[in-house]
């Protein structure tokens, strides 16, 4: 059930109406000469809101006008009345959340405030001004909102196509520009033609809907290809491409790839593959290298090229393997050091220059152990000496700790600094102990540690409290910052500690900033304060790029020190500033200008915001800070003090409205009626769930209801796990957005209606009448990032799930590795049998990428429910799931998962032996591998052992071998099915048919048997002595 989590008590800021009483209660205009003017009620019902509807507010007001527009919307029969509703909800806010009375207390209405509650009305629109404000502040999404509808009313076809041109903003905020452009202003609804420049800041979906008509009279067979204009977010050029093949003639796009690069570049794989056919191979390597490709695409483009029939020099070949070669498949790497391995060795330190010692280029490990391993030594590593080390050079990364540790110390004796080029970022802390270790094992003279191994230093040899015998530890500082990001805590007090005063000198300082801020968070803010002029120095002489890493590390730092930096913003009275606080400057400024120009930049200081500051936020300024508080968060989650705080101010700003208005209250889903577009932009998701599902489903007025919705539905969904929602709520709200969304869309569920409910469509419990293309266009254009695909929910809704992706893309087993890396961990949706239909092939391309981009067991999360420290994404969502259901909790899903990553894994690691040993493994694996034959003959002796040890079994263990089984049943099943035609779940009747026909089942039935035997023997941990077979056969 949601909840504010048990701090409404400290919220709620009216009377409740009881549930026995049904009678309203009139919120009276404030008497004072500072209120606003008695003609702001009838400003507010006169004028248009700023929905998307953009209708008069005196057709919802009084709210019972809503709340009967709402019922035609989602229930026509429905008789229920408003006051019902809000006395249920009461009922259960008063109930479940510690709901308390409490006396009014309203801010009185100054003419501010009146105008800030009232639309923004531009006579003349100067549209250079108007960008000039939205790119100076683009956080501020209440003003670019407002701006948006005061631009609807009265901006030019011209005004509207300049500022989209024109406008910058961050990509966080790149999703509003497309609200505003589609959604607001439905910018091709005019027969007016519009620059690429201006298009190319539409939605996915707006785009998709572009008729033939509307793709002629925009001319965009032609401004699809001005490689200077069209420049669309990463996330929409793919929908640029789907609409341009269905509309341009195939011969027109394969005949002009160069001009349309851009947009075919986008397109799906194979697709993208036919489009570039008459490519040379010349222009394939050019592609390649001029372009950031994914790892698939570039795989695809790869195994076109053929460089004997395409006379491509071995140079050639060899520079482009340095450009790409991290990209590619371990085959293609396997094969092509094979056939140039002679001409690469030549070329070994570029390669280490190129991928080893170059963190911008990302490595598989598989990849970097394979190259690793083609320049080792022919000696084993227990005869190595120090020229092998030097000769290996930053290939020893390949070398796992237990061969160190098989090096003789000797071989690091001397001074270990010769050994410099050994050593580089991509070594484990394993790797470097077995080092570490080797090296003092040497009792020679003294030598200065290679600072790579600062982090295997004790805390007492880092303080200089202890003597460190013949280690000598340099005195560069940059070196020991840098290597303290991989410092216990321990270890970064003691630093800290060495550091003493030189701490506060700036060199020291900016190198701290830079490099590893988190050492800041032994320091106390008292003496962070008295140094802050020396951080605001070096913030101020960043050159660009410095400062966007500074802005960013400062905003980590502990929030007790953001707070005391966030209080100079206070004038000399103690009134907190509040354009002190987001430093608001005269002047057409950059972010960066600004900050630098600003006397103490609190701005960068805004995730140290407290209640006490909250709550003297002015109303007419509470939106601005909000929104702009909300992006300057690092990892995006708001505090849950802050949350809680926000909310209360939040709802004193709506109980203000509604007194301005005049607008009648009884209970809290009216008082969120009161919401302006522009306010739920500004609020986000993360607050709005604050209220509840159950509360935000039953607000009366179905615009402010819809646009709630679509809120909640496009931020990341690991939001609903720091709320105070749980899957019934998710459940409510996704099934009255879909009803909604489908009453808008004259009952029909498309492309539109999927990507408009993209993160509430997982809660949905029935099936979707929806095409596969439709779907198949959601699942690539509509998820953003990885965040947006960690999705979380029970057994059940993840089935259905899965037989929607299954409509879009066909079943598994028809897959590449490009629809895998499309759906990411939305894979977490399938049973095993859907896994392990996926060919090896497409998995082996595409598990780098999907184990890179997996959230569930690498993304930590904060503001857990019952959790101190951050959680694992996949345990916080099994926590949030346990609560909902404890028999479909998530951990079985995403652990069928990552046993098929490592599956996959399994079958890049195969190339990590040398080709000769290759043959020769296989060739033993062919003669001494066990038979299907005789595995099955154990099956009868597995049963008996489960049998025997049943009575022993705990309840877990039986659940164990019941899942396997029922596993194994499932993907039996759809083989029988497969086979059969037939859609029965009787095993015995889909036999039966099959024997009917005359197929052998014998290899089906054999294999299922197979897959039981291996997983009991697996999880019992049962030994050839168990089975009663040789240890060589129990090997095999």
């Amino acid at each position: 059930m949601g909840t504010l989590c048990h701090y409404l008590a400290f919220l709620l800021i009216f009377n409740p109406v009881t549930s026995e009483d049904t009678t309203t209660t009139q919120q009276s205009p404030q008497d004072d000469s500072s209120a606003t003017s008695s003609d702001l009620p009838a400003q507010f019902l006169t004028d248009h809101n700023d929905f998307i509807n953009c209708r008069d507010n005196d057709e919802y007001f009084p709210l019972s006008k809503a709340y009967d527009v709402k019922l035609a919307l989602i229930s026509p029969d429905s008789d229920v009345a408003l006051s019902k509703i809000v006395n249920v909800t009461e009922t259960m806010i008063r109930g479940y959340r510690n709901y308390v009375r409490l006396p009014m207390n309203v801010s009185s209405i100054t003419a501010e405030i009146g105008a800030d509650f009232l639309p923004l009305h531009l006579t003349d629109v100067d549209v250079a001004s108007v960008v000039g404000d939205v790119t100076k502040y683009p956080t501020n999404l209440e003003q670019l909102h407002r701006y948006g509808q005061a631009m609807k009313k009265s901006g030019s076809v011209s005004d509207k196509e300049t500022f989209l041109e024109e406008v910058k903003v961050p990509v966080e905020v790149i999703p509003d520009i497309e609200f505003i452009s589609a959604y607001r202003w439905n910018l091709l609804s005019v027969e007016e033609e519009y620059s690429i420049a201006a298009m190319s800041r539409l939605p996915v979906d707006y785009i998709l809907n572009i008729t033939s008509q509307t793709f002629e009279f925009q001319d965009l067979a032609v401004k699809l290809a001005d490689k200077e204009g069209f420049n669309p977010p990463e996330h929409t050029i793919g929908a640029w491409f789907t609409l341009a093949d269905s509309l341009i003639e195939e011969t027109e796009l394969k005949s002009k790839f160069k001009e349309y690069t851009k947009l075919l570049l986008a397109a799906p794989l194979m697709k993208m593959l036919e489009k570039m056919s008459e490519l040379t191979a010349a222009d394939k390597i050019k592609l390649l290298q001029d372009n950031q490709l994914t790892p698939v695409k570039v795989q695809g483009i790869w195994d076109t090229l053929n460089p004997k029939e395409d006379n491509i020099e071995d140079k050639t070949i060899a520079d482009l393997f340095f450009s790409v070669g991290n990209k590619l498949d371990i085959l293609q790497i396997d094969e092509f050091y094979k056939k140039t391995f002679s001409h690469l060795y030549s070329k070994r330190h570029e390669v280490e220059e190129l991928w080893i010692h170059n963190d911008n280029v990302e490595l598989t490990w598989p990849v970097i152990r394979y190259i690793s391993k083609l320049h080792f030594p022919k000696v084993s590593t227990d005869q190595w000496g120090q020229k092998e080390l030097i000769d290996m050079g930053a290939f020893g990364v390949g070398l796992t700790p237990d061969q160190l540790k098989k090096i003789p110390a000797a071989a690091f004796g001397g001074d270990p600094t010769t050994l410099d080029t050994f050593f580089s970022d991509r070594m484990s802390l394993g790797q470097l102990f077995a080092v570490f270790d080797k090296i003092t094992e040497n009792s020679g003279a003294n030598y200065e540690l290679p600072a790579a191994l600062y982090p295997c230093l004790h805390s007492s040899l880092i303080t200089g409290s202890e003597s460190a015998d013949n280690i000598k530890i340099g005195d560069d500082v940059e070196a020991m910052v840098k290597a303290s990001v991989r410092f216990t805590p321990a270890q970064k007090i003691a630093y800290i500690g060495h550091l003493d005063t030189s701490l506060w000198n700036k060199d020291t300082l900016t190198v701290i900033l830079k490099h590893n801020p988190s050492l800041l968070a032994e320091v106390g803010h008292k003496d962070f304060m008295d140094n802050l002029d020396m951080v605001l120095n070096i913030v101020g002489e960043a050159t660009v790029g410095d400062f966007e890493v500074l802005v960013e590390n400062l905003r980590k730092l502990p929030r007790r020190i953001l707070h005391a930096w966030l209080a100079t913003a206070r004038d000399d009275e103690g009134v907190l500033d509040i354009d002190a606080m987001l430093d608001v400057i005269p002047g057409d400024l950059d972010y960066r200008t600004r900050i630098q120009s600003s006397v103490k930049a609190c701005s960068i200081a805004l995730p140290g915001l407290s209640c006490k500051m909250i709550d003297e936020i002015p109303l007419d300024r509470l939106m601005e800070v909000l929104s702009t508080y909300r992006f300057s968060m690092p990892g995006e989650v708001i505090p849950s003090d802050a949350r809680m705080c926000f909310v209360s101010a939040i709802r004193r700003y709506l109980s203000t409205k509604a007194v301005a208005f005049n607008v009648t209250l009884t209970s809290e889903i009216e008082l969120l009626s009161l919401l302006s577009s522009s306010d739920i932009r500004a609020i986000g998701a993360e607050l709005l769930l604050s209220w509840g599902g159950k509360v935000l489903a039953n607000i009366p007025h179905p615009e402010v209801s819809y646009e709630v919705m679509l809120k909640i539905s496009e931020e990341n969904p690991h939001l609903f796990f720091h709320n105070g929602v749980d899957f019934e709520d998710m459940e409510i709200l996704a099934k009255q957005s879909l009803t909604i969304l489908k009453a808008k869309n004259k009952g029909n569920v498309d492309f539109s209606v999927l990507k408009k409910m993209r993160d509430l469509l997982p809660y949905l419990t029935d099936s979707l009448m929806v095409g596969a293309t439709d779907i198949q266009n959601f699942f690539r254009f509509a998820y953003t990032s990885p965040l947006t695909k960690g999705i979380c929910i029970p057994h059940a809704n993840r089935q259905n799930f899965r037989d929607l992706i299954v409509k879009g893309f066909g079943e598994p087993e028809s897959w590449d590795s490009e629809v895998l890396t499309v759906l990411g961990d939305l894979l977490v949706t399938l049973d095993e049998a859907d896994l392990y239909a996926i060919p090896p092939a497409a998995l082996r391309k595409a598990v780098p990428t999907l184990v890179k981009e997996s959230v569930y067991a690498s993304v930590y999360l904060p503001e857990v429910k019952g959790k101190v420290e951050p959680q694992l994404y996949y345990k916080a969502c099994n926590d949030w799931m346990t609560g909902t259901d404890s028999e479909n909790t998530f951990s079985p899903a995403w652990e069928r998962y990552a046993k098929w990553l490592v599956s996959g894994s399994s079958l890049v690691t195969r190339y990590l032996s040398a080709p000769t040993q290759r043959v020769a493994l296989r060739k033993k694996r062919e003669a001494e591998s066990i038979t299907v034959h005789q595995a099955v003959a154990l099956y009868d002796k597995i049963q008996e052992i489960i049998s025997d040890r049943n009575p022993d079994l705990s309840v877990a263990q039986r659940h164990k071998i019941g899942d396997i089984l029922w596993q194994s049943e499932i993907i039996l099943k759809n083989d029988l099915k497969k086979l059969s035609g037939e859609e029965t779940n009787d095993i015995e009747k889909l036999i039966s048919s099959i024997n009917k026909s005359g197929v052998d089942l014998t290899d089906v039935l054999e294999k299922a048997k197979l897959r039981v035997v291996l997983s009991v023997i697996s999880y019992l941990k049962l030994t050839a002595k168990d089975l009663g077979i040789s240890e060589e056969y129990y090997e095999a």
